[in-house]
């Protein structure tokens, strides 16, 4: 399977089973709302009783959080190739600022997909 490929299904991948855990997420803050213990302890201290969050937005952020992972690993690696890091040097600094391509990651793994579907169906095949 071509290299391109691969990035996509684990990038795809990664946002799909990423949102599994958003959807428990949601379905945990939903039951938390009917437990009268839990709401208890909010009335007893005089704390607001916190909303629970859109389920829509704990799945997608989720999902999102799980597929920055490769894609700013395939940031970093690319990065790390043209600047001709290796090594050790390259393992310590790809862990040291992992947060960082995570962060970018996240935020570039829809635009990396759309980019990334757009290359292998544009490119000519050879015949």
């Amino acid at each position: 399977m071509r290299r391109e490929w691969r990035r996509l299904i684990l990038v795809a991948g990664c946002l799909l089973i990423g949102c599994i855990p958003g959807y428990f997420a949601s379905v945990t803050q939903a039951r938390e709302q009917n437990d009268p213990a839990y709401l208890a302890y909010f009335e007893e201290h005089d704390l607001p009783v916190p909303e629970p969050a859109e389920p829509l937005s704990n799945i997608v952020s989720a999902g999102l959080l799980l597929a920055g992972i490769p894609t700013g690993l395939t940031l970093y690696r690319y990065i790390a190739d043209h600047r001709s890091i290796a090594g050790g040097r390259r393992l310590l600094l790809g862990i040291v600022t992992f947060p960082i391509y995570t962060l970018i990651g996240v935020l570039g793994a829809v635009p990396f997909l759309l980019y990334q579907v757009i290359q292998l169906l544009c490119k000519k095949r050879p015949s």
